[in-house]
């Protein structure tokens, strides 16, 4: 649904390690450095790179999917 949402121009994310962002369109926002808090600062940062007229995909293809590990439980007690 992401994808679909995206091919019809609308800025659009998931949540997780998968973003990809220009250094120019990332340092023209001023980076995650210059935006308020957020829970959901992946969302935030494509918005803000999208009002400033750079453009954004969202791509589905075995290349380019990411795999992560989960974090590991620790016991604070």
């Amino acid at each position: 649904m992401v994808k679909v949402v995206s091919d019809m121009g609308f800025p659009t994310a998931t949540l997780g390690n998968n973003n990809l962002m220009s250094r120019r369109a990332y340092e023209a926002t001023g980076g995650y450095a210059a935006m308020s808090f957020s829970i959901t600062e992946d969302f935030q940062i494509l918005h803000a790179i999208t009002r400033l007229g750079f453009g954004f995909k969202n791509v589905i293809h075995p290349y380019v999917v990411n795999f992560t590990l989960p974090m590991q439980m620790c016991s604070l007690w």
